[in-house]
C-alpha cells in the first residue's frame, strides 16, 4: 500500500469519527431539551397552584370577613331633636339596630356627664350616669330614641350660659344568635350655633383628657 492510499484511507477514517460523534452527540441535546422542558412545566405547574392558593386563601378571608360583618352585634347612637333649645340635656338620641338580620334584646343605655361647664364657671364634673327606660327589642335595623336625662333641670340658666361640655351615652345588649352581650361607649362634645344653643357631635375619649 503506497503513502496516497494511506493518506485516503486515512481521512475517511477521520470523517468517519466526526460524523460517529455526531450522531452520537444529537440523543445528548434531546435528552437536555427535555429535562429543559421538564423542569420548565414543574416550575410553571408550582407558581400556577401557589396563585390558586393565593386566591383560594384571598377568598376564604374575603367570605370570613364578610360574615363577620354580617353578624357582628353594632349598634350606633346619633344626636337627634333638641326639645328644649335652652336645655342640651333634652335631647333625643337615635339608636339604631345596624345588623340587617338579626334584632337585639334588653337594649339598656345610660349617660354620663363628664364635663360642663357655664360663663359663670360653674362646673359639673364626673356626676354618676343616669339610665334611661330599658327597650326590649330591636329588629333589624329598627330605630329608636333615648335620653340624656341632666342631674340639674334647667341648669346654667339655660344652653347660653355653656362654654363647654362633654357627655358619654353607654348601652349593653344581647343581640340574636350571638352568645355574649355586647357593650358600646358614644362620647359626645357640646358645639355652640349661632343661636347660641349646644348641639352633641360625636368624639374620640381622647377629647375628654
Amino acid at each position: 500500500m503506497d503513502r496516497r492510499e494511506r493518506r485516503r484511507r486515512e481521512r475517511e477514517r477521520k470523517k468517519m469519527e466526526v460524523k460517529l460523534r455526531e450522531e452520537t452527540s444529537q440523543p445528548h441535546k434531546d435528552d437536555k431539551g427535555g429535562v429543559l422542558q421538564s423542569r420548565a412545566k414543574s416550575y410553571f405547574g408550582k407558581t400556577i397552584s401557589g396563585t390558586k392558593l393565593v386566591k383560594g386563601l384571598f377568598f376564604s378571608g374575603l367570605a370570613l370577613a364578610s360574615g363577620y360583618a354580617l353578624f357582628h352585634p353594632h349598634v350606633s347612637v346619633e344626636p337627634g331633636i333638641l326639645l328644649n333649645p335652652g336645655d342640651p340635656f333634652s335631647t333625643q338620641f337615635t339608636v339604631t339596630n345596624d345588623n340587617r338580620i338579626l334584632g337585639v334584646q334588653n337594649l339598656r343605655s345610660s349617660c354620663s356627664t363628664v364635663f360642663v361647664e357655664t360663663d359663670h364657671n360653674i362646673r359639673l364634673v364626673g356626676l354618676p350616669a343616669r339610665p334611661s327606660d330599658v327597650i326590649p327589642r330591636l329588629g333589624p335595623q329598627e330605630q329608636t330614641t333615648i335620653d340624656c336625662p341632666s342631674w340639674v333641670s334647667g341648669f346654667g340658666g339655660g344652653v347660653r350660659n355653656v362654654v363647654k361640655s362633654y357627655i358619654a351615652i353607654r348601652v349593653s345588649y344581647i343581640q340574636d344568635w350571638w352568645p355574649l352581650s355586647k357593650n358600646q361607649v358614644f362620647p359626645f362634645k357640646g358645639a355652640t350655633d349661632s343661636q347660641k344653643s349646644v348641639h352633641w357631635t360625636h368624639r374620640t375619649p381622647s377629647d375628654f383628657k
